[in-house]
């Protein structure tokens, strides 16, 4: 996808993309790494969907993000339009993360940035969307359909787990490198995340604690996961709370059943959810484990959420009497 960018400023053909992923996996870093080599040399705008409030928003927003002098439009199509024509000539780079927040029941707006993709002249288009909601986008029937290459974001095995690292902190250490791969199980933004926190450590220490680094990870964990944990249902959540209690053993279908009282049908369809967006990972015999950062966020934040609640139960009678 970045050798399409590439291509593209350097006036070869022009092939817009729709990056697809579950939520925390790394879109928007993605997303962002891609237009970093050309954002300096060529016309470049970077929005988000989830923050844009209408068309009008959109459309005021890019025309302020640009060199391009505003002009006055009737309504919000022209201007768009407008916006996309404008750079003829000049490579323009439309970077939408969130996209599915802003097109949903918007069919105006894809339509016209979808005639936008496919113009020769037209602004390339690289756009976000969470894995359930692609097929709003470019599913049959939908103006993207057959417009967008589709570009999907999985959790990472240890072999690309490593090249990312490499990649984003070439200096770490092996051992440095070894424990950012064990605590972020596949997940590639708990894997830039670590990696972050591991180089912010080594400024103080030539020497790697991992320790030290695991009790930072997972204060600052809520960074990556409590996205996805949002959007999880109840019984996705109560298998995750399972397997924090025993990470150091992976548990199969039947074990977890067996624990939360559940049909093996449906954990098993839970268990399938959970692997594609990276919080878990299933072994070679079948059996599933969860990130070890993830595990240790979810039994610290178990332990916060506890200490409020007993904080509360301390108060409750003396705020009471005061009222």
């Amino acid at each position: 996808m970045q050798a399409s960018v590439e291509r593209y400023v350097a006036g070869g053909a022009k092939a817009s993309f729709l990056i697809v992923a579950a939520p925390g996996l790394g879109k928007t870093s993605f997303l962002e790494a891609c237009v970093r080599h050309v954002r300096q040399r060529e016309q470049v705008v970077f929005v988000s969907g989830s923050v844009l409030a209408s068309e009008g928003h959109l459309v005021h927003v890019l025309h302020t993000s640009t060199k391009q002098p505003t002009a006055e439009h009737r309504d919000w199509k022209s201007g768009l339009r407008a916006f996309l024509t404008g750079g003829a000539g000049h490579p323009l780079i439309l970077a939408v993360d969130d996209f599915d927040q802003l097109a949903y029941k918007r069919d105006e707006l894809t339509k016209i940035l979808a005639a936008a993709a496919t113009d020769p002249n037209g602004a390339l288009l690289l756009l976000t969307c969470a894995r359930s909601t692609v097929d709003r986008i470019v599913g049959v029937g939908r103006p993207f359909a057959n417009v967008l290459t589709t570009v999907s974001i999985d959790p990472l095995d240890e072999i690309a787990a490593e090249r990312l690292i490499q990649l984003r902190a070439p200096a770490l250490s092996a051992a440095a490198r070894a424990f950012v791969v064990h605590q972020a199980g596949g997940h590639p933004g708990a894997i830039v995340f670590v990696s972050r926190i591991v180089e912010s450590l080594l400024k103080d220490s030539d020497r790697f604690d991992a320790i030290r680094a695991l009790a930072s990870a997972t204060e600052f964990a809520g960074a990556v996961y409590a996205e996805p944990w949002r959007a999880l249902g109840p019984q996705q959540r109560a298998i995750l709370w399972h397997l924090s209690s025993v990470r150091s053993e992976a548990a199969s279908v039947t074990h977890i059943a067996r624990a939360l009282v559940l049909q093996p049908s449906h954990v098993s369809a839970q268990l399938a959810r959970l692997v594609d967006e990276g919080l878990i990972r299933r072994d070679g015999r079948g059996a599933y484990a969860i990130a070890p950062l993830l595990a240790s966020w979810i039994v610290a934040r178990g332990a916060r959420a506890s200490l409020m609640m007993d904080s509360a139960n301390q108060r409750g009678p003396r705020s009471l009497g005061a009222v």
